[in-house]
């Protein structure tokens, strides 16, 4: 994933409250492994978002989707 598919991602789940016709296509990028968490946590804290990139997915029921150890980052 390159940063441009990263933030592309970040977008796209921080816009899941109006637009929740995305969240099957989310989890399907999340379980397919296509996601580089490490750039996601990296691009959404340089950009300020990522309290809110968490909670999005959280308030979807997407969080046990993630990674063990990223949850217990963003906790």
């Amino acid at each position: 994933m390159n940063y441009k598919e990263t933030l592309f991602f970040v977008a796209k789940c921080l816009t899941l409250d109006q637009h929740p016709e995305k969240i099957d296509e989310v989890r399907d990028t999340i379980r397919n492994g296509e996601i580089d968490w490490e750039n996601i946590v990296w691009v959404s804290s340089a950009q300020f978002v990522l309290p809110a990139f968490y909670l999005q997915l959280k308030r979807n029921g997407l969080t046990e989707e993630l990674p063990l150890d990223l949850i217990e980052h963003f906790d």
